[in-house]
């Protein structure tokens, strides 16, 4: 029981890390797209 909240957690934090590197990336293309427009 302990054991799979504890992989539970992982994931979730695992699952956050790659939400905001994916936030990040798409924060970066449109700051490229934006840059192309001008």
């Amino acid at each position: 029981m302990r054991e799979g909240r504890r992989y539970f957690k992982r994931d979730v934090s695992e699952t956050q890390l790659l939400r905001e590197r994916d936030h990040e990336a798409r924060q970066r293309i449109d700051d490229q797209e934006d840059a192309n427009a001008h």
